[in-house]
């Protein structure tokens, strides 16, 4: 069967088929497309708009096959001193170990620094977690963080308004827009306060470096929430797999239908 289907027929895209299945984004996969590494039933593959038939038609990408796989996402509880990564060449303990045995390739959305715990999520779907991670779609992210000082009301109301964050070794700096806060509690006498912060951008760092520009370093921390994906009851080290309304309600949050 061709797969130059037209339109108006059933079928689906080949570059959303190929996200969907979990190869990269979906301007990622059109890249692919273009550069000539996809094939269609053996014959390359350079226009975009190709619909396909998932069911009949073999897609390989650099001459692997890419197949249909159902749309998973799980949440884990990343305890502290475990590496957010699926692999490490030096063999330190990576989030991989800890997520279910599941017959899926499942890719992190962001990552937490082996020093923080709380909440990641991981999904099958390229473009999930693209848009989870891109600052444009503005996912909501919450943290507590404890800190080392008395979170003073002007830190925290600088924080609130946005503030511009200083460059921080190879990092760039960036104006970080309003963010969330708030002062859960302050410890003279041990010297610091637990403040939790919600963001909306999702850069590298972002949390701390926005907290050590206002005078308050982090010492702890943990993520609460992505979206409207929450910790709930798990405990570090524990995972469990979302519902399809949990999938359904996060693709909605960032304009994908699942």
């Amino acid at each position: 069967m061709s797969f130059f289907w037209r339109e108006r027929e059933m079928g689906e895209r080949l570059h959303k088929f190929m996200a969907a299945a979990g190869v990269a984004s979906r301007r990622k996969c059109e890249e692919m497309i273009v550069q000539g590494r996809v094939t269609v039933d053996g014959k390359a593959v350079r226009k975009l708009g190709v619909v396909i038939d998932p069911e009949v038609n073999v897609v390989r990408v650099d001459g692997r096959r890419v197949s249909a796989q159902r749309s998973v996402a799980v949440v884990l509880y990343k305890p502290k001193g475990v590496l957010a990564t699926m692999r490490d060449e030096r063999g330190r303990p990576c989030v991989a170990a800890l997520l279910p045995e599941m017959d899926v390739v499942l890719k992190p959305a962001g990552r937490l620094d082996k020093s923080a715990e709380g909440l990641m999520l991981f999904s099958t779907d390229g473009e999930l977690i693209q848009r989870l991670t891109h600052p444009r779609f503005e996912v909501p992210r919450t943290y507590v963080c404890v800190v080392r000082g008395a979170a003073q009301d002007s830190a925290i109301e600088r924080l609130r308004k946005g503030i511009y964050v200083p460059p921080e070794g190879e990092e760039p700096g960036f104006r970080a827009k309003p963010a969330e806060v708030e002062v859960i509690s302050r410890d003279a006498e041990r010297n610091r306060s637990t403040v939790r912060v919600t963001v909306r951008e999702g850069r590298k760092h972002q949390v701390k470096r926005m907290l050590k520009a206002v005078g308050a370093p982090v010492l702890d921390l943990k993520r609460l929430s992505i979206g409207p994906i929450r910790l709930g009851s798990l405990k570090p080290g524990q995972s469990r797999v979302l519902s399809k309304e949990d999938v359904r309600r996060l693709a909605k949050m960032v304009g994908l239908k699942r």
